[in-house]
């Protein structure tokens, strides 16, 4: 449908205007209504203009079809191709409400191709987390490991396939949630947080990463999406397991507050240099860094985790020492 795309300001001008007004003004705006006495005698051009040559606007006025608000878009777009116009009037039960320009339907679809293509990269990057955690997950379990402790890693490893399954779901629905908007339930944090640490205890084992849990057993319930969060700490988990030497240490924890609640995720890695600290969280940024162990980095995750943090109506922050590591801070208005 058009309704988000016609413009509902539009300039007017009389049917026995001269051209030469009316010339400046389709330059400004693309098109304008010629209008015979407050009626609506249809859209002037600039292909009218350029294809007859009168002194008066009515003379130039051509024959358009009329856009209805609820026409589809392919519709709108056939009929600006077969009129070789650029804008069509729109109307709404009979009445003109406003134009519509062909500008404005190729930056819809700018748009959505962006929105689209940065979802796939949102899907990608987060996949490698969880099929990481899989694949260390399996290495601890070929080692030897006793009976039960084989038993708590089938459990880690069900987790992480579970995570995987849900991005991959998240496929088919990415074209009608590509508006960014998050649907929010109630989930108490306390077991949210230690779920999300759990996932990353096989990876962490295998760097001999201790993991520390901070967060208060004392339930606390807030609403948020929790998908999107789920990917946030995820991803920043998994920053703090590439960046934390063999021996580190990663520690989350929860703080409260009159208004807001905060949660803090620390790692005694490598820290974030000075220099490339501002350019973080940019899109493909060059201050993506190897890990501690080689690992890669795409240049993706702290820009999916900011934009993701603001789909929640959070933000987020960080603090980090070179040589000494990083605490990054997700902060979050409780409802009222």
């Amino acid at each position: 449908m058009i309704s988000q795309l016609f413009r509902r300001e539009f300039k007017t001008v009389g049917a026995y205007d001269g051209t030469v007004m009316a010339k400046k003004m389709v330059q400004e705006s693309g098109a304008v209504i010629v209008m015979e006495d407050n009626v609506p005698l249809g859209l002037l051009s600039p292909e009218d203009l350029a294809t007859k040559q009168y002194n008066l606007v009515i003379d130039c006025l051509s024959e358009k079809p009329k856009i209805d608000i609820n026409q589809p878009l392919a519709e709108v777009i056939d009929l600006m191709k077969k009129c070789r116009v650029d804008a069509l009037p729109v109307y709404d039960d009979g009445k003109l409400i406003g134009i519509i320009h062909k500008n404005d339907i190729l930056d819809y679809f700018v748009q959505s191709i962006e929105m689209q293509r940065t979802a796939v990269q949102q899907i990608v990057h987060d996949l490698k987390n969880p099929i990481s955690n899989i694949s260390g997950l399996h290495e601890l379990l070929g080692q030897n490991i006793i009976k039960d402790e084989n038993k708590a890693l089938l459990a880690y490893s069900q987790q992480a396939c579970d995570h995987a399954t849900e991005i991959l779901n998240n496929i088919l629905i990415a074209e009608r949630n590509n508006n960014g908007t998050a649907s929010k339930n109630k989930i108490e944090l306390g077991s949210f947080l230690a779920d999300c640490l759990a996932e990353i205890k096989g990876n962490a084992s295998l760097k001999e990463i201790k993991l520390a849990n901070h967060v208060s057993q004392e339930p606390y319930f807030v609403s948020t999406d929790r998908r999107k969060l789920a990917r946030v700490i995820h991803n920043l988990l998994s920053n703090a397991l590439k960046f934390t030497p063999q021996g580190g240490e990663i520690a989350l924890s929860l703080a409260i507050e009159a208004k807001q609640y905060t949660i803090a995720i620390a790692d005694t890695g490598v820290g974030i240099p000075l220099a490339i600290q501002p350019y973080i969280f940019q899109k493909f940024t060059l201050a993506n860094r190897l890990g501690t162990s080689g690992e890669n980095s795409t240049g993706l995750g702290l820009s999916i985790t900011k934009e993701l943090v603001e789909q929640l109506g959070g933000h987020i922050d960080f603090k980090s020492v070179e040589d000494t590591g990083t605490t990054f801070f997700l902060q979050f208005n409780l409802q009222d």
